[in-house]
C-alpha cells in the first residue's frame, strides 16, 4: 500500500467537498496566508475555505479558484508548478491547479518554501528546533527533476527566507539582523556563512531582494548590499508591509495605504496614497497593483491599479512673505555673510534676513515642517531634518534653490549638525542614541552608538570635535571626527553643566551655559563668568553674553580678565546672539508672539531695535458714507509707516493712522501696516474693515385680522419685531394707534430700529363695518383690520325703503342672504330700540322684550325675503327710535352677537 495512502485519500475526499463550497464561502474568508507570483499570475493561499485565488495582472481579472485539500502551511509557485506544504508533507500541482502529487515528507512542519528553478528548498521547523536535532531543523534542498533530498543546513529560526538564485544564496531574516547561506549548483550547502546582527534595534519579519540580486531590504528599513550583507543604510519611515521594484533599481514599499518609492541611495523619490489600507503590491507594465483583504469580494481580495506616474515626489507649498506675517522662528542660524536663516515650522519655510539690506531677501517653501536644520558654510548648503529619519538639503550654489533628498537615519531623527562638508546626525537607534556621519553626497561614512541626546551639537573645526550636552543638561561631551568621517567614542568633559556651548573666534576655547570657560585642547576650566547666560559670542577674543532680565534681555560684555565691563538692555526675551561681519552684534528677542531684531554697536553702546507694535490693530465695521480710522502705536527709533490693503501698498498712506472717509462697499478689505526702521520691521495683523450698506426698508410684516368684533371694543395685535433694517426708520399709523416696545399707544409719528417691538390698537366700529389701521415703518407697511359683527352676517344684504312722512310712514325691507347664508336654517327678527327699551315684532304686533324668547318675524330656510314692516304709521313723536332687522337662533343670541342691522331711525 502506498505511503500515507489514507491521509491522501482523506485529502481527495475533502477536495471534492471544498470544490463545491469554495465559492459559496469566499465572501466570509479570512485574509490570505501565503502569496507567490509566477509570470503575470499572482497566487494567494487562503486557509478557510482552503483554496488558492489567482489574479492575472496582464488581463486585470481573477481566474478560477483552485480548491485545496487542507490548509497550506507554505506555498511557492514557479514555472514548473505550484508547490504546497500541508504540515510535514510537500506536494506539487500543475499551474492550472490539478494533479496534486506528494514529493517530500519532512520531520517537522514546513513553514516556508523557496525555488531557484532547479531546486526546491523547504524550511521545516517545529517545537524541537531549539534542541540539538540539527538533522530535522533547518533548510532542506530537494532536486526537482526526481524529487530527491539533496542536502540540509541548520540555521536560526527565522520569520521568513529569501533566495537569490543567480548567486545561489539564501537569506534568513532575524529581528536584529540577517544570515547569508551559500549552496552549490547541485543543492549542496557549503561555503561561507555570513551573519549580520545588531544592525538595527527595530524588529523584522521579512526581506525583499532586488531582481538583479544586489540589494536586500528588510521590512524594518535596513538595507544590505549582497552578496556579503554589507550594511548600506536604511529607509526612512516606519515598517513596511510589502515591497517590490520597477525598472532596475526603483524600490516601492507599501506602508498601510501609502505606496512610497525610493532611489538606489535609499532616498524617497515619490509617494501615493491609496483610498484604503492594502496588504500587498505587484508591478506590471506601467502600473502597480495594490491588494487588500475584502470580505465582500468573491475572491476575498480587492485590487486597485495605480499608474506608476502617479507616484510623485511631494511639492513645496506656496511662498510666504515673512515681512507680512508675525512669527517666531523655531531655529535660527547665521550664515557668516550677514544673512540669517530662520526656520518656521508653522509656515513650513526658511526665511532669509539680510543684516546689510535690513530686509528679508528670500523665502524658501519647504516640503513639510522639519524638526532640525543645519548650515554648512564651506559648501553653502542647508540641511533639513524630518521625522522619522529623513534628511533633505538645499544647495544655494546649484542655481535653482529647491529642497531635495540627501540621506536617512534608521530611526527618529533627534539632532542635526554639520562638520565642514560632512553632515552629523543623531537618531533613536540603540539603548541610548546613535550618531551618523555623511559625506557631501549623502553617503554614510560611520556610525557610533551611545551618543547622548542634546539640544545642539557644536562643531570645532580646528580640533575636529563635535561638542554636545547630555539630555538632562548635567554632562558635557565631545566626539572626535577624523578627515575620513570616522567617529570616536564620546568623551566626557564636565558634570552638572548645561548648554549652550559656544566656541571662541579662534576655537581655542569655549564657554558653556553656567559661565565656565574651557580650553578646547584639554577641556580644562580656565575661567568663570560672574553669571550664566542663554547665548554668547566671542568678539576680539572677549566674551559677550545675553540673558533674560524680566521681559527684556541683558547684554553683557566681559573683559579679557572675565570682569563685567558693560551692561546694555535689549527689548524682548533673548533668543539668539550673533556677530555680524560689520562688527556689530545682532540680537534676536521675543516680544509677545513676535520677534524683535536689534543691532548693538559695542563701540558706542547704541542699541537700535526693530519696531514693536503695542496693542492690536482691530477690525472695524461702519455704514456706507461713514468714516473709519485705523491706528497703531509702535515703539522704536526712526519709524516709518506703510499701509496695505489686501497685501497691496496704499499710495500715500505713510502715517501711524489710516483714515477711510465716505466709506463705500468697495472699501471693504483687509488692512495692515508695516512699521520699519534702519534695523527691521514689524507687520501688524490684518484688520478686516466691513462696510454695511444702509437699509431702511424692513422685512415684510403683517397682523392677523379680527372678525365678529364687538362695536366700540378695542382690539390689540400681538407685537411684531422690526427686522431687515440697519438704520433707524420713521414710523407712523392711520386708522388706529401703535405702541413701541410696550409703551403707551399713540398716533404720533416716531422712529424705530431693528429689533423694536410694535403692536397696534383698533376700536371696532358699528355692526357690519371694518376699521383698518395702516402701520408704516420705513418703506414697509402692514394692515390690521377689525370687522364688527359676525363675518357670515356681514355677508347679508338688508335694505329698507321708507315711504311717506314720519306721521304716515310705510317701511318695506328686503333680505338677500348671499352665497354664504343662502339655504341655511334660521330666524329673522324685527326689533326696535327706544331709549334703552327693546321691542320685538313677531309679525302680529310689537312686544316688549326683557328676556326670554319671542316668536320670530319669519322662520325656516333662509332665502331672498321681503316684507312690509310699517304701513302709514305715525312715528313723528318717537325721536330716537331705531328699527333693526336681525338673524339668529333667538332674540338673546341676536342681540348678544350683534347679528342685526339698522334699517331705520327716527331723527
Amino acid at each position: 500500500m502506498p505511503r500515507n495512502f489514507f491521509a491522501r485519500l482523506l485529502r481527495l475526499v475533502a477536495l471534492c467537498l471544498v470544490f463545491v463550497q469554495v465559492q459559496a464561502f469566499a465572501a466570509d474568508a479570512p485574509t490570505w496566508t501565503h502569496r507567490s507570483r509566477q509570470g503575470d499570475i499572482v497566487y494567494f493561499a487562503f486557509p478557510t475555505p482552503a483554496r488558492i485565488e489567482r489574479y492575472d495582472l496582464a488581463q486585470q481579472q481573477w481566474l478560477a479558484s483552485i480548491p485545496l485539500s487542507d490548509k497550506a502551511t507554505a506555498m511557492r509557485v514557479d514555472a514548473d508548478g505550484i508547490y504546497i506544504a500541508y504540515g510535514r508533507e510537500l506536494y506539487r500541482r500543475l499551474l492550472s491547479g490539478g494533479n496534486e502529487q506528494l514529493i517530500f515528507s519532512a520531520k517537522q512542519d514546513i513553514v516556508d518554501l523557496l525555488s531557484d528553478g532547479k531546486l526546491i528548498f523547504a524550511v521545516p521547523y517545529g517545537s524541537t528546533c531549539y534542541s540539538n536535532d540539527d538533522d530535522v531543523c533547518g533548510i532542506v534542498s530537494i532536486r526537482k527533476r526526481d524529487n530527491q533530498y539533496v542536502s540540509m543546513i541548520s540555521t536560526y529560526r527565522s520569520s521568513a527566507f529569501s533566495i537569490a538564485p543567480a548567486s545561489r544564496r539564501i537569506y534568513s531574516v532575524q529581528s536584529d539582523g540577517a544570515t547569508e547561506l551559500s549552496y552549490g549548483e547541485s543543492g549542496q550547502f557549503g561555503g561561507a556563512r555570513v551573519e549580520r546582527s545588531g544592525v538595527s534595534s527595530r524588529s523584522s519579519v521579512w526581506a525583499y531582494i532586488y531582481p538583479n540580486e544586489n540589494i536586500l531590504v528588510k521590512d524594518n528599513g535596513d538595507v544590505f548590499g549582497i552578496p556579503g550583507l554589507v550594511a548600506l543604510g536604511s529607509l526612512p519611515g516606519g515598517k513596511s508591509d510589502d515591497a517590490t521594484t520597477y525598472g532596475s533599481d526603483v524600490l516601492l514599499v507599501l506602508r498601510g495605504n501609502a505606496i512610497v518609492s525610493f532611489s538606489t541611495g535609499q532616498l524617497e523619490s515619490g509617494s501615493y496614497l491609496l483610498p484604503s489600507v492594502a496588504k500587498a503590491i505587484e508591478v506590471k507594465g506601467p502600473s502597480v497593483f495594490a491588494f487588500s483583504t475584502d470580505a465582500t469580494a468573491s475572491s476575498g481580495i480587492s485590487v486597485q491599479s495605480v499608474p506608476l506616474s502617479s507616484i510623485t515626489y511631494a511639492k513645496p507649498g506656496a511662498v510666504v512673505d515673512p515681512a507680512k506675517i508675525r512669527f517666531l522662528p523655531d531655529s535660527v542660524i547665521a550664515a557668516g555673510d550677514g544673512n540669517i536663516f530662520m526656520l518656521s515650522q508653522r509656515f513650513q519655510s526658511i526665511f532669509i534676513w539680510s543684516t546689510t539690506k535690513h530686509r528679508y531677501i528670500s523665502s524658501i517653501p519647504l516640503l513639510g515642517s522639519p524638526r532640525f536644520f543645519a548650515y554648512a558654510s564651506v559648501s553653502n548648503r542647508l540641511y533639513l531634518g524630518y521625522d522619522p529619519g529623513v534628511i533633505n538639503q538645499i544647495k544655494f550654489d546649484a542655481g535653482k534653490v529647491v529642497e531635495e533628498p540627501f540621506g536617512n537615519t534608521p530611526s527618529r531623527l533627534l539632532g542635526l549638525s554639520t562638520a565642514g562638508t560632512m553632515v552629523y546626525a543623531v537618531d533613536a537607534v540603540g539603548p541610548s542614541q546613535t550618531s551618523y556621519v555623511y559625506d557631501i553626497n549623502g553617503k554614510k561614512l560611520t556610525t557610533q552608538s551611545w551618543v547622548d541626546l542634546s539640544d545642539e551639537y557644536v562643531w570645532n573645526s580646528s580640533l575636529r570635535r563635535m561638542y554636545f550636552a547630555h539630555g538632562n543638561y548635567s554632562l558635557i561631551y565631545y566626539q572626535n571626527l577624523d578627515m575620513d568621517g570616522v567617529l570616536a567614542w564620546p568623551s566626557r568633559v564636565l558634570e552638572h553643566e548645561r548648554p549652550p556651548i559656544r566656541m571662541s573666534e579662534d576655537e581655542s576655547s569655549y564657554i558653556i551655559g553656567t559661565g565656565k570657560i574651557l580650553n578646547a585642547s584639554d577641556n580644562k576650566v580656565i575661567g568663570l563668568l560672574a553669571n550664566g547666560f542663554s547665548d554668547a559670542v566671542s568678539v576680539s577674543n572677549q566674551w559677550v553674553t545675553v540673558r533674560a532680565a524680566g521681559n527684556n534681555t541683558e547684554l553683557q560684555t566681559w573683559t579679557s580678565k572675565l570682569l563685567l565691563e558693560r551692561t546694555m538692555t535689549v527689548p524682548g526675551a533673548p533668543l539668539r546672539l550673533f556677530k555680524l561681519p560689520s562688527g556689530k552684534l545682532w540680537v534676536l528677542t521675543k516680544a509677545g508672539n513676535a520677534s524683535v531684531m536689534s543691532e548693538v554697536d559695542l563701540q558706542s553702546g547704541l542699541v537700535v531695535s526693530s519696531p514693536q507694535l503695542a496693542g492690536t490693530l482691530n477690525d472695524a465695521s461702519a455704514m456706507d458714507g461713514d468714516t473709519v480710522t485705523l491706528a497703531v502705536t509702535a515703539i522704536g527709533q526712526g519709524l516709518s509707516y506703510q499701509w496695505y490693503r489686501d497685501g497691496v501698498a496704499i499710495d500715500g498712506a505713510n502715517s501711524s493712522s489710516l483714515v477711510l472717509a465716505n466709506l463705500q462697499p468697495t472699501d471693504a478689505a483687509h488692512y495692515a501696516v508695516m512699521v520699519s526702521n534702519a534695523v527691521g520691521s514689524a507687520y501688524s495683523r490684518d484688520a478686516l474693515v466691513s462696510v454695511v450698506v444702509k437699509d431702511g426698508v424692513p422685512d415684510p410684516f403683517s397682523f392677523k385680522p379680527v372678525s365678529n368684533a364687538t362695536a366700540g371694543t378695542a382690539y390689540y395685535t400681538n407685537p411684531i419685531a422690526i427686522t431687515g433694517v440697519n438704520i433707524p426708520v420713521a414710523i407712523s399709523v392711520s386708522g388706529g394707534e401703535y405702541s413701541l416696545n410696550s409703551g403707551n399707544y399713540t398716533r404720533q409719528s416716531g422712529m424705530a430700529k431693528a429689533g423694536d417691538q410694535i403692536s397696534l390698537r383698533v376700536v371696532a366700529g358699528a355692526l357690519g363695518t371694518t376699521q383698518t389701521a395702516v402701520l408704516q415703518v420705513g418703506g414697509t407697511q402692514g394692515q390690521f383690520a377689525v370687522v364688527s359683527g359676525p363675518s357670515q352676517f356681514s355677508a347679508m344684504e338688508i335694505k329698507a325703503t321708507p315711504k311717506g312722512p314720519s306721521n304716515k310712514l310705510s317701511l318695506d325691507f328686503t333680505i338677500k342672504p348671499g352665497s354664504v347664508l343662502a339655504g341655511t336654517q334660521g330666524n329673522v327678527y324685527v326689533m326696535a330700540e327706544y331709549h334703552g327699551t327693546w321691542l320685538v315684532n313677531n309679525g302680529f304686533g310689537w312686544f316688549y322684550w326683557s328676556g326670554g324668547d319671542i316668536e320670530p318675524y319669519s322662520a325656516g330656510v333662509l332665502g331672498d325675503y321681503s316684507s312690509r314692516l310699517l304701513s302709514s304709521a305715525d312715528v313723528s313723536q318717537l325721536a330716537g327710535l331705531k328699527i333693526y332687522v336681525g338673524f339668529g337662533v333667538d332674540v338673546a343670541s341676536v342681540l348678544d352677537k350683534r347679528q342685526y342691522a339698522l334699517v331705520y331711525s327716527v331723527q
